[in-house]
C-alpha cells in the first residue's frame, strides 16, 4: 500500500475586519502622510525616467534613414541606333525601330513588358507582310498606319507569267484591291488586340435617350416571317370565323389500298388483268410475225 495522502485542512474562518485593521497598522507612516522634511523631497519617478532618457539620447547617434533618391536617368533607344548586324540570308533591309523611350513615371519592369508587346506586334505586322506580300508604312512619330504598298516580285521569271491580254489598267486595279484587302485585314488585327474599345459610345454630358436604337438591318440567316412585321397577316381565330366556307372540298393526294373502297379495288384490279391481257396477246403477235 502506499502512502496516505493527507487531505486539507479545516481552517477556522477569520473576521476580515480584523484583517483589514492589522494591513492598515503595519501601513500606517507608510502612506497617505505628510513629508517629514517639507524642504528636502524626493524626485518623483517619472521625472528619473524623462532625465535618464535626454542623457541616452545625448551621448547615442541618431541614424536617419536616407530617402531613396529617383533615377534621372531613363532608357532611351536612341543609343542602340546604328548597331544592328546582318545576319547571313537576310534578304530584306532591317526596319527602323521607332524610338522607344522610357516614360514619367515608368519603372524599369513596366517599361520591358510594354517593350515586349510592341515586338510582338511588330513580329505579327511582318508575318501578314510575308502572308499577303505587302509592306506596311507607319509613322515613325506616331506609329500610325500611313500605307500599305505591294511589294514588287523580284522573281524574273514570275514577272514573265503575267498574262499578256491584261493591261496595265487591269494589273494596277488588281494590286490596288489586294492592298485595300491587306489593309482591311491589318485593321481587323489591330482591332481585335484592342479588346472593345472601338465598340465603346462618346456619351455627350446632357444627352438625352427616350428608347433604344432601332435596326434597319436584320442580320444574316434571321427568320423574317411576314404575319409577325405586318398587320392583319396573322391567322387568328376571328380571321377563321368570318372566311366564307367553301362549297366544294377538292381532295388532292394518293389514297393507301387498305383504305380504299371495295368497289374501287375490283375495278383497279380489272383494268390491272385487262392490260396484262393486252400485252401477252401483243408479244405473241409479235413472235409470229417474227418467225
Amino acid at each position: 500500500m502506499g502512502r496516505k495522502i493527507p487531505g486539507k485542512k479545516c481552517k477556522k474562518i477569520k473576521d476580515p475586519e480584523k484583517q483589514r485593521a492589522a494591513r492598515l497598522e503595519s501601513l500606517k507612516g507608510k502612506i497617505n502622510s505628510p513629508p517629514a522634511f517639507p524642504d528636502v523631497q524626493e524626485t518623483p519617478h517619472s521625472l528619473e525616467r524623462l532625465i535618464r532618457l535626454k542623457e541616452k539620447c545625448k551621448e547615442t547617434k541618431v541614424f536617419f534613414k536616407r530617402q531613396r533618391k529617383s533615377k534621372k536617368f531613363k532608357i532611351d533607344t536612341e543609343k542602340l541606333m546604328g548597331k544592328e548586324v546582318d545576319l547571313p540570308g537576310m534578304t530584306k533591309p532591317v526596319r527602323n525601330v521607332p524610338n522607344i523611350n522610357q516614360r514619367e513615371g515608368e519603372n524599369e519592369i513596366q517599361y520591358v513588358h510594354r517593350v515586349e508587346r510592341l515586338c510582338q506586334n511588330i513580329i505579327k505586322e511582318s508575318k501578314f507582310e510575308k502572308k499577303f506580300g505587302v509592306e506596311v508604312c507607319r509613322n515613325p512619330d506616331s506609329g500610325a498606319i500611313e500605307e500599305v504598298r505591294k511589294c514588287l516580285d523580284e522573281d524574273p521569271v514570275k514577272q514573265k507569267r503575267s498574262p499578256k491580254n491584261s493591261s496595265r489598267s487591269e494589273i494596277k486595279k488588281l494590286k490596288r484591291s489586294k492592298c485595300k484587302k491587306a489593309l482591311r485585314k491589318l485593321s481587323k488585327l489591330e482591332r481585335n488586340g484592342n479588346d472593345f474599345s472601338h465598340l465603346q459610345d462618346n456619351v455627350k454630358f446632357g444627352e438625352v435617350v427616350d428608347q433604344p436604337p432601332a435596326l434597319k438591318v436584320l442580320p444574316r440567316k434571321a427568320d423574317v416571317r411576314d404575319s409577325e412585321s405586318k398587320p392583319g397577316k396573322k391567322d387568328l381565330l376571328l380571321k377563321k370565323l368570318l372566311a366564307p366556307k367553301s362549297t366544294s372540298t377538292v381532295t388532292t393526294g394518293k389514297i393507301k389500298w387498305r383504305e380504299m373502297p371495295v368497289g374501287e379495288k375490283m375495278r383497279i384490279e380489272q383494268e390491272r388483268e385487262n392490260a396484262i391481257k393486252a400485252y401477252k396477246l401483243l408479244k405473241a403477235q409479235k413472235y409470229k410475225n417474227s418467225e
